[in-house]
């Protein structure tokens, strides 16, 4: 690969994309074959596609780095150590905790977390759409100034991922980085904690993305008898794990952009969690930096208990779709237990993996 130049793969890509081409595949469904061109006229076409000139990519200039901070004193403090499973507890300059676990189970990596409590369930009805879609218009948004885009050249090269995220009871960034590129990813977490971006350009495509999927979604029967089966599971839930199109058509961005906002601006209900090899003096004086000035409003939340149950009487359903000659089931049981106890939820694990060990 080292011995191929840009110039050798772009003279390559040409002349794959000469008008010489002996054999090209149309598919569809069977609803549009009526519409599909013949040879002559689809050949026709794709020539004077190929000679239509392509202007080169406009390459806005992207001046100064992620993100610029005033220096600061580094006021974090050890508080305990857990000798058992080496885990180092910090306090930050704001009181916030930092849970540092080294490792040198892989050489060059660094792996984050930071989660709080709440999550979608904290919100009414009428904004579910929103909280439950917003964090996927953010994450095509970019960041600040910056468009998705920019954000992801300013990040080319470099070994780095993080991402918000909010399910039903609590939000948070997830992540890592390589050591080189650790400080990056805790500019990263600064601007979801300070500066998200919403777009509405971004939002008009999201839904439209949406509709051609769901449009035909339910045409293919394996599809249609799982969203059947969450269905019935949950009695037909706002909050079931399904999806469809009238959800994407009632998000409303500002309402999105103020539910992000209020999950993030207390950085005091989160926990914070590095695991990776690191020094932790050092990586502790860039997280301080970067996360210790963040307000701290002393609020405590707890996620809210939105009623959605699985089906609680037995019921037997059967879905006829498609041509060929297939079946597939699903049996599902279920109870309830002591799920706060970690020895029952250790217990249930197991004997699930021994069920399917001994039905396989």
């Amino acid at each position: 690969m080292a011995a191929i130049t840009p110039q050798e793969l772009q003279e390559a890509i040409r002349q794959g994309l000469q008008s010489d081409i002996q054999t090209a595949i149309l598919s569809t469904n069977t609803n549009e074959v009526s519409g599909l061109p013949d040879s002559l006229r689809f050949y026709t076409v794709l020539d004077s596609v190929l000679a239509l000139p392509v202007a080169p990519p406009e390459n806005k200039e992207i001046n100064g780095p992620l993100l610029e901070l005033p220096p600061t004193l580094s006021g974090y403090n050890f508080l305990s150590r857990d000798t058992v499973l080496n885990i180092h507890t910090y306090q930050l300059s704001n009181g916030v905790q930092v849970y540092l676990k080294p490792t040198d189970f892989l050489n060059d990596q660094i792996q984050f977390r930071a989660f709080s409590e709440g999550g979608m369930d904290l919100y009414e009805d009428q904004d579910f759409p929103s909280a439950r879609y917003g964090f996927g218009i953010l994450n095509e948004s970019g960041l600040d100034t910056f468009k998705e885009s920019e954000l992801l050249r300013i990040l080319s090269g470099k070994q780095v991922r993080l991402s918000p995220y909010m399910n039903a009871t609590e939000e948070g960034l997830s992540g890592g980085s390589n050591q080189e590129d650790v400080e990056t990813m805790l500019q990263l977490a600064y601007l979801y904690f300070t500066r998200p971006r919403f777009d509405s350009i971004v939002l008009t495509n999201y839904i439209d993305r949406q509709r051609r999927v769901f449009e035909k979604i339910d045409t293919n029967p394996r599809t249609a008898f799982g969203r059947m089966m969450i269905d019935k599971k949950y009695d037909y839930h706002l909050r079931r794990p399904n999806i469809s199109l009238t959800d994407f058509e009632e998000i409303n961005l500002q309402r999105a952009e103020e539910i992000y906002r209020e999950r993030f601006a207390d950085i005091g209900d989160f926990q914070l969690i590095f695991v990776g090899n690191f020094e932790p003096d050092s990586l502790l004086q860039q997280v301080d930096h970067y996360l210790g000035h963040l307000p701290v409003l002393d609020t405590e939340e707890s996620w809210q208990d939105r009623g959605l149950r699985l089906h609680s009487q037995p019921f037997d359903t059967i879905v006829r779709a498609g041509q060929t000659p297939k079946a597939e089931i699903n049996l599902t049981w279920h109870s309830d237990f002591n799920y706060a106890d970690r020895n029952e939820r250790l217990h249930h694990t197991v004997l699930r993996e021994v069920l399917s060990i001994r039905l396989r």
